[in-house]
């Protein structure tokens, strides 16, 4: 008896530090701040995000379809070129076109750049935009994700299945990088590759993804 009263002595001064470790173990687990980021393969859980006009988007309401979502800030200077002078000039619009639901998501935190409707507005009107913008000011669908560049580009089929995460291209700025992106499908490296139109038409076929992962490049999200 009197062994055990001495080492219920000896922790009595590690119980403070015991309770703060089992309180932000418990916090994690609710928060789900310690939960990994869906990898490729995995389901993509449920969200619902809104978009600048009001309208709230469920992913589990495109079921059926592939879903690519790209994630956006209107004042990232990569977004700016990709929109004005490359890929992204049509590429959201064509995607659309075809059957993709294509949407944007812009996780910029509230107060950080290109965050707000009023600038998200401005740039769909500027860049031609004709899909939704999506608002994720507190982050949680792009720590998910692992969304952590714009613009960056995630592919979800039709079963609600991660396929694809990276860049939208091999060529940031306009320059083909063939030291660092690998070259897609039947292309020789150097050349240009769109990895997210190559995922999205192999996924469509039936096929595995030939790159499913690639190196994003952009500018820093702005949790």
């Amino acid at each position: 008896m009197k062994h055990r009263f001495d080492n219920l002595v000896q922790l009595a001064p590690l119980r403070p530090l015991l309770a703060l470790l089992l309180a932000g173990l418990c916090l994690g687990a609710v928060g789900g701040s310690m939960s990994k980021p869906v990898a490729i393969g995995e389901p993509v859980p449920d969200f619902t995000l809104t978009d600048i006009d009001g309208k709230e988007h469920q992913l589990s309401g495109s079921k059926g379809k592939i879903v690519i979502l790209e994630w956006f800030n209107p004042q990232c200077p990569y977004v700016i070129d990709q929109y004005t002078k490359r890929t992204l000039k049509t590429f959201g619009n064509d995607m659309k076109q075809a059957g993709a639901v294509y949407l944007a998501i812009n996780s910029a935190a509230p107060g950080k750049d290109g965050s707000g409707k009023e600038a998200n507005i401005d740039a769909r009107e500027r860049f031609g935009i004709r899909f939704p913008i999506l608002l994720d000011e507190d982050g949680k669908v792009g720590h998910m994700l692992d969304a952590r560049f714009t613009p960056q580009a995630f592919i979800i089929d039709a079963k609600g299945v991660l396929r694809y995460a990276g860049a939208i291209d091999n060529a940031p700025l306009g320059k083909v990088n063939s030291t660092t992106y690998p070259p897609g499908k039947g292309k020789a490296r150097g050349e240009f590759v769109n990895y997210v139109k190559q995922a999205y038409d192999e996924i469509k076929a039936g096929e595995d993804v030939t790159t499913p992962t690639t190196k994003p490049y952009g500018t820093r999200v702005k949790y």
